[in-house]
């Protein structure tokens, strides 16, 4: 497999766990999920129906970078779609 997706996949396969149990405890409603787009594409490999009927929206971009203030202009505009 090609570096970035073995990455997203061994990213995905820390993160997945998380919001499995969470929704299976049914501790939240909508979840918009973020990541790079091929995390993002193993996320949703991982976490199966529970989380996958619970998504309000996904937004495949890195983030880590971008300012609080922004990430939650970003964060609201998909929660309104």
């Amino acid at each position: 497999a090609h570096e970035g997706q073995r990455r997203g996949r061994s990213q995905a396969g820390r993160i997945a766990p998380l919001p499995r149990a969470l929704a299976a405890e049914g501790k939240f409603e909508e979840l918009i999920a973020v990541a790079p787009p091929k995390t993002l594409a193993a996320l949703r490999e991982c976490w199966g129906q529970p989380v996958a009927s619970r998504l309000a929206g996904e937004i495949p971009k890195d983030l880590t970078k971008h300012p609080v203030e922004e990430i939650a202009r970003i964060l609201e505009r998909a929660g309104e779609t």
